[in-house]
């Protein structure tokens, strides 16, 4: 009796609602152009295209697949992206990840249409999409735009961008010459020698004065960064990153640059600190990107980059058994080879656009002389790679002014995006923009699990982009 009585409340109050609370459910069998009220478009597997007519503006509405067939969306989540550029160069877009998730179309935040690549001319707010579970809500903000909705057409089917990241995932394969597995003592040690070799004449580094490659990393503006924060041996997460977007075309065109905030190596998930079979095997896979990327990838020296007795994890020292697994499997000559590698590594990137290290400024006094032959200066190098932005935890960490004095020493503009890892402020997210109120200084996590972070370029603007992780390793070594 109670619950008819509500039922019979909740209909009453609905009918007194004004009319445009309400909308009219749809089927999208041929184009709908759009009136004053909205509509519910029921997600029934196809894209949807919105044009706004006047502007000659069109957007794409996908939902987001995943190839891990163990992996259940439901509710499903929408890609939102202006389909100019998302087919051809790496490119931002929205996520609709859950129900009561919106977007405005028009004026928004200011990341956001840069993002989804939507003109940066377009002031007005033209159209909403709400996400409604298992539909999509629209609504027109402005009476005289003329919006139409449609289905797209059978070739660009949203199962077409899982064929595309399957391709990804052979040239990934190919790359490292077969399916992605521990590689045999030899092999591994002829590929760690074969960096190494690469790292002593590394591109745009200038040398230090022993004639070793220097510090620092200064990149041409005409690559497109893809930064990868802290991996720690989480294989699949750096497999899903490089089947999305554009990133592997970027990198086969020669037109991107992928660039490793350090920390690959070593576990953060409880149960497997001491586990490093993974490790070995992340470090395989990126020594194989390296050899077929030399100009292309960087690999930023982090903290865990080392078989130092002095870090530890709850306890454990990682790098020591780190050493030990890498001794049992690899030799007493790989270990040696891992060494050299990790004194070769370069410590910071800098560019026109942007300037990232593992993780936080240099709080001391320093010059460019000194970063290069940054070899001279532990010190600097313990900054670089060990240090924390300050937080309760971390009282003695850095700060604004910290960051400013970095980038003025760096002569570089004072909102140069300043992109760091090693310091995530959680176990949930990836991305953390403007860390600790600082403008322009952002947080890039990329062990976390589901998602995983990355930042990138377009227009002239880093972007954060995220992407939930796939089990992809056995499906990268099922395809023939």
């Amino acid at each position: 009796m109670v619950e008819l009585v509500v039922k019979k409340f909740l209909s009453r109050l609905t009918s007194l609602l004004p009319s445009h609370t309400r909308y009219e459910e749809i089927r999208l069998a041929e184009p709908y152009q759009l009136g004053i009220d909205r509509v519910r478009v029921p997600f029934e597997g196809a894209p949807i295209r919105v044009r706004l007519v006047r502007e000659n503006l069109e957007f794409q509405i996908y939902p987001e697949l995943s190839l891990d067939p163990g992996a259940i969306r439901t509710p499903p989540r929408y890609l939102i992206f202006d389909p100019s550029r998302y087919y051809s160069e790496i490119s931002g877009f929205i996520r609709l990840t859950e129900q009561g998730d919106s977007f405005v179309i028009g004026k928004q935040v200011r990341r956001k249409p840069v993002s989804c690549n939507f003109p940066e001319n377009l002031d007005m707010r033209h159209i909403s999409i709400a996400h409604d579970g298992d539909a999509l809500i629209f609504r027109k903000l402005v009476s005289d735009t003329e919006v139409e909705l449609s289905l797209l057409a059978d070739q660009h089917d949203a199962e077409g961008f899982n064929t595309q990241r399957q391709e990804k995932l052979r040239t990934i394969r190919k790359i490292f010459g077969g399916p992605v597995d521990l590689l045999s003592p030899s092999d591994a040690l002829a590929s760690l020698r074969q960096v190494n070799e690469v790292l002593q004449q590394e591109s745009y580094r200038a040398l230090d004065e022993r004639g070793q490659p220097g510090g620092v990393v200064s990149l041409p503006d005409s690559l497109v960064p893809i930064i990868v924060g802290d991996l720690h041996a989480q294989v699949n997460n750096l497999l899903t990153l490089l089947s999305q977007n554009h990133f592997m075309e970027a990198l086969e065109a020669g037109e991107a640059a992928l660039i490793i905030l350090g920390d690959a190596v070593h576990s953060e998930l409880d149960d497997d600190l001491e586990e490093m079979e993974d490790s070995l095997l992340m470090m395989d896979l990126i020594l194989r990107l390296k050899l077929r990327f030399p100009r292309q990838l960087f690999y930023i020296r982090g903290n865990h980059d080392s078989f130092s007795s002095n870090l530890t994890k709850f306890g454990i020292a990682q790098c020591l058994i780190w050493e030990a697994v890498m001794r049992k499997y690899r030799g007493d000559v790989y270990v040696r080879e891992m060494k050299r590698f990790y004194e070769l590594l370069p410590y910071l990137v800098i560019s026109d656009g942007y300037i990232a290290c593992h993780a936080a400024p240099i709080k001391t006094r320093f010059n460019m002389d000194m970063l290069i032959n940054i070899y001279r200066y532990p010190g600097l190098i313990k900054e670089l790679t060990s240090n924390r932005i300050r937080r309760r935890t971390s009282p003695a960490g850095y700060s604004k002014m910290d960051v400013r004095h970095f980038r003025n020493t760096l002569k570089v503009p004072e909102n140069t995006p300043f992109l760091v890892s090693h310091s995530p402020l959680d176990r949930e997210r990836p991305l953390w923009l403007e860390a600790g109120g600082i403008k322009n200084h952002h947080i890039v996590f990329s062990a976390n699990i589901p998602w995983i972070g990355v930042f990138t370029r377009m227009r002239n603007h880093i972007i954060p982009l995220s992407y939930h992780r796939e089990n992809l390793l056995h499906i990268l070594n099922g395809l023939k």
